[in-house]
């Protein structure tokens, strides 16, 4: 028995990604939205960069019968191929900056809404967006919210971009970042001081942690401070045990006048630490020495 067609079955349409080798059902929903994107891209150069941004990732391009962004570029577009990446650049660093344009939906009208800040930048000329495009977002916002940009070579509002080539568009974008990359830079240096301040961090509090461990370890192995004369005897011939075997270990050493200074300096600070070790060891046992 024959299915009945549906008006949604006549409408659907299935494509062939060319990048995947799948087959892809597309909705009237999508073929609608993809007709208004494409309508849209021929309204103005910034409105078509949006657009172009929105088909692309999207891949809205596929409810218009292309199997790729390429058969799109080179069959659909109004646009030649340089300029839709360039456009697509444009869209990457600006729609952020203004929150994006909203696809109307079918029934709400053929074109979208533009703010002040767009009709100005659509009227500025690919090569002039591109060149505002490589200004950094702080730049941007100034521009689009006070209708300026500083630089170390004065103001420039829209008039003088939209009046200006592209070439002095360029001069002006280079004087304009020079600032920004400055304070980068610093910026760059600062963060490689710090890095460099907790590298020194990390390795005393792994110092610590490990003076730490190692204090761990003499107490699990010798245990708390004797409380019983057995304990206390034990402890004493464990101590004397290991005078003996330092005292024979430091004799081995075999340290003589003719070895290097650095050897005598290192000698001379074990030694030291013995004399530190038996004013703590008289300080502590002051009384039974006083016996």
């Amino acid at each position: 028995m024959n299915k009945k067609l549906t008006a949604k079955d006549k409408t659907a349409l299935t494509i062939l990604d060319q990048e995947t080798g799948e087959f892809i059902e597309i909705t009237e929903e999508q073929k609608v939205i993809a007709s208004l994107i494409q309508r849209n891209i021929e309204l103005g150069f910034f409105i078509s960069a949006i657009n172009i941004k929105k088909m692309l990732d999207g891949r809205y391009y596929y409810a218009l019968g292309c199997q790729s962004r390429d058969e799109w570029i080179d069959t659909k577009c109004p646009i030649g191929r340089s300029q839709v990446y360039k456009l697509y650049a444009i869209a990457t660093k600006f729609e952020p900056i203004l929150d994006g344009m909203q696809i109307k939906q079918l029934g709400e009208g053929s074109s979208e809404s533009t703010s002040d800040s767009v009709q100005l930048l659509d009227k500025t000329g690919v090569e002039k967006l591109y060149e505002l495009s490589k200004l950094e977002d702080a730049q941007l916002n100034d521009l689009l919210k006070n209708g300026k940009i500083k630089t170390d070579g004065g103001e420039y509002s829209f008039d003088d971009i939209k009046d200006a080539t592209a070439k002095e568009m360029s001069r002006i974008i280079a004087e304009s970042t020079k600032k920004y990359k400055a304070k980068l830079s610093q910026q760059d240096e600062e963060i490689a001081t710090l890095l460099e301040e907790k590298k020194i961090q990390d390795k005393e509090l792994a110092k610590i942690r490990k003076d730490k461990k190692d204090l761990e370890d003499i107490e699990m192995l010798y245990g708390p401070v004797a409380s019983t004369v057995q304990q206390k005897r034990k402890y004493m011939e464990t101590a004397r045990t290991m005078l003996e075997e330092f005292n024979e270990v430091l004799i081995r050493c075999g340290v003589t006048a003719d070895d290097p200074e650095t050897m005598h300096k290192y000698m001379q600070g074990i030694i030291r630490e013995i004399d530190e070790i038996h004013q703590r060891a008289i300080d502590t046992y002051k009384e039974v020495l006083e016996q």
